[in-house]
């Protein structure tokens, strides 16, 4: 990625539909070993984030590994759904980016999230970009 990319996708999927807990076993102090992995659905949405990288012109065979700056527009579809919880939008939409827009979410410098009422439909608007830093001498 180079300078700026403008991602729109689909509002992601809640953290409880994102990851599948497990218990792998049990220790010798009766406690529980317990796991996380994605489910089809986080699988499904980073599908997506992936098409729609590509489509916007997104080299992802050159992940930026630099600092990045994210700013997310939530807009919230007219009545009948309830409002998307913009709180844990970031953490599903950060891992599913990963790989595919940056290399991992601990690159996200800055992040901005603002929710915008009465679409037509649910979506979110994604603006990545890199942080260039000058070094003073």
């Amino acid at each position: 990625m180079n300078g700026k990319l403008k991602l729109i996708l689909p509002v992601p999927p809640s953290v409880n539909h994102y990851l599948y807990h497990y218990c792998t076993r049990s220790t010798r102090e009766d406690r529980h070993e317990v796991r996380a992995k994605l489910t089809d659905v986080a699988y499904g949405y980073k599908d997506t984030v992936g098409w729609e990288a590509r489509q916007a012109g997104a080299d992802l065979d050159h992940v930026t590994g630099g600092p990045v700056r994210v700013t997310v527009h939530v807009y919230d579809a007219i009545k009948g759904q309830r409002p998307t919880d913009i709180d844990n939008i970031g953490k599903t939409l950060m891992d599913g980016m990963e790989g595919i827009v940056f290399q991992n979410d601990s690159q996200v410098d800055e992040l901005h999230i603002y929710r915008h009422k009465g679409a037509k439909v649910a979506h979110i608007e994604v603006e990545i970009e890199e942080i260039v830093t000058e070094i003073k001498e």
